[in-house]
């Protein structure tokens, strides 16, 4: 049990001393975030397309119709459209 304990020591020490090896403090995690730049809070950030615009450009790239609901996801917009009697629901990234 005692070698199992000093060996356990032994590699996590190696494992969080890894990532400041590397220059990055954070390693390889959340390097695909943008951080902001200074002076700029997180709160401030408005996203590059709303909802409306979304709707309009959804009208505009797939002939028409009425929009029914528009559903924010991480990457884009997901449009649900009535044209026709059909449902159709598309996706707009930001």
């Amino acid at each position: 049990m005692r070698i199992f304990l000093t060996l356990l020591v032994i590699f996590s020490g190696n494992l969080l001393a890894m990532p400041l090896a590397t220059g990055n403090p954070l390693g390889s995690i959340g390097t695909d975030i943008a951080l902001p730049q200074p002076g700029e809070s997180l709160v401030d950030r408005q996203p590059s397309k709303s909802a409306a615009q979304a709707a309009t450009e959804a009208r505009k790239r797939y002939g028409g119709g009425k929009v029914l609901a528009v559903e924010e996801t991480p990457s884009g917009f997901r449009v649900k459209l009535l044209r026709q009697g059909n449902v159709r629901i598309v996706f707009v990234p930001r």
